[in-house]
């Protein structure tokens, strides 16, 4: 039957017959199955018949995994396969099917194992669960014997462990596994207890379940950890979870006091407070929230006391910038470096600033705004592999407080825009493109003056669709 398919083919094509083309074309295309759609699909791509080359593609897409089991599939070139298996479209249940069908091809013909790296890379292995990761794929001889493949399956367990969701963003998933939004979480407002999801894919605004505590919305800290949104400190020792699937907030482990203009930031897994006050006093605190077990753990704490510190981590190390110290605006950097265990200073900035909003992008770390002795800071920019803060000239600073997020490789801003520091102003996002040193911005919609800390997290779709869409009244 399929030599008759090939046949067809070849025959209308010699004859130049269009007619005869597409009445084997129709033939073709009503007996497609799994056994036959591969080679319907490279006829018609060499003898140019274009409606039945999408016919033959669509069924293998649909029938990904069956078809792979098939011999015509298992006796393709791997530039072939690497076209499947790098595709978008392909129908199939997890990642882990797709590492399923590159294993087959190679264990057809023992040569094929030098083409392992290159096809392997097409698996998304953040979309891989943590448990087949571990026990299947990390476990596998072809991936052992081969250290690229090995490096990107523990790239992707580190990514895991750092307990942000930039691995799940970066990356975005075949379009059949798009069960979730990639969002970015603006949490405070008037009385601390506002949340809102911003959707950079359709620009638009979201109403989201509100916090069941009130806080102080200029102290209070929020970040996103291992899926979920943390929010701590604002003057009050309680601390509670939003969980995304849910659209609810939960009441977690409070913290042991109350506290005002903390840092939170994930690292590694877990939520960090770093500073902050508690009364009158400056805190040179760190505290380590462990999701998994629900428990805070005393922390090595920082150089020097201060609150409203700028707190940024890059999964290597993790950054307190700036703050209000003991005599004032400061300019104080530390670095703590997991491997050694403790906090280092680094180069001071070149302004003093309290609650500035930063971010790390492309071995940079970039700080926005904040307050120092003339009213409000300028932007800067430090290069971690030279120890050295530079001026971000003509780029324009946010007010203080402002909070930033990376997010699919730009940088969020959210603040007040504008030259004149003690000018109460509506605040608005923004985004900084790090390339260009330029600004562009997002819907324009009215959040108040009031501060909202940014996260970047991810959302069912169906959770958002039931949500409200924000705008202006």
């Amino acid at each position: 039957m399929n030599r008759t398919l090939n046949e067809l083919m070849a025959v209308a094509d010699y004859f130049i017959l269009p007619s005869l083309k597409l009445l084997s074309s129709k033939f073709i295309d009503q007996t497609l199955s799994i056994s036959n759609c591969i080679i319907a699909y490279y006829s018609s791509v060499k003898y140019q018949c274009g409606e039945l080359q999408e016919r033959a593609r669509s069924f293998i897409l649909a029938n990904f995994v069956a078809v792979t089991e098939s011999e015509y599939f298992l006796n393709l070139n791997a530039k072939q396969v690497e076209e499947w298996v790098a595709s978008d479209e392909i129908i199939v249940k997890g990642e882990e099917e797709v590492f399923s069908a590159i294993v087959r091809w190679i264990e057809k013909d023992s040569w094929r194992k030098q083409s392992f790296f290159e096809l392997f890379r097409h698996v998304r292995c953040v979309y891989v669960s943590r448990n087949v990761l571990f026990t299947v794929v990390l476990q596998h001889p072809f991936v052992k014997d081969e250290k690229q493949c090995l490096d990107l399956v523990l790239d992707a367990m580190k990514e895991f462990s750092d307990g942000t969701e930039a691995c799940f963003l970066n990356q975005s998933p075949r379009n059949c596994l798009k069960t979730h939004e990639g969002v970015i979480f603006a949490c405070g407002g008037v009385g601390g207890e506002r949340l809102f999801c911003y959707l950079p894919s359709q620009n638009k605004w979201y109403k989201m379940a509100n916090l069941h505590f009130k806080r102080n919305f200029f102290g209070l800290g929020s970040s996103a950890c291992q899926g979920k949104l943390y929010a701590v400190g604002g003057n009050t020792d309680d601390v509670e979870c939003y969980y995304p699937s849910l659209n609810s907030w939960t009441r977690v482990k409070p913290f042991k006091q109350a506290v005002n203009f903390v840092a939170a930031v994930t690292f590694q897994g877990f939520l960090y407070v770093i500073g902050g006050a508690c009364s009158e006093k400056k805190l040179s605190t760190v505290h380590r929230y462990n999701p998994d077990t629900n428990q805070w753990q005393e922390f090595h704490p920082l150089c020097s006391p201060r609150y409203g510190i700028c707190a940024v981590a890059d999964g290597n190390y993790l950054y307190a910038i700036g703050g209000m110290g003991l005599t004032g605006v400061c300019d104080v950097v530390e670095k703590f470096d997991p491997v050694v265990n403790s906090w280092k200073r680094l180069a001071p900035t070149q302004a003093k600033r309290g609650h500035a909003a930063g971010a790390s992008l492309k071995s940079k770390i970039f700080v926005f705004g904040g307050v120092d002795k003339s009213g409000g800071a300028p932007c800067e920019m430090y290069d971690k592999e030279t120890n050295v803060w530079t001026s971000i000239e003509n780029a324009m600073a946010p007010r203080y407080p402002a909070s930033a997020v990376c997010f699919k490789g730009q940088i969020f801003v959210f603040g007040g825009f504008g030259p004149n520091q003690s000018e109460v102003q509506e605040k608005e996002m923004k985004i900084y493109n790090t390339d260009e040193n330029d600004w562009k911005p997002c819907q324009t919609v009215s959040l108040g003056t009031s501060l909202f800390r940014l996260s970047a997290g991810r959302i069912l779709k169906e959770v958002l669709d039931s949500c409200e869409v924000f705008s202006n009244p």
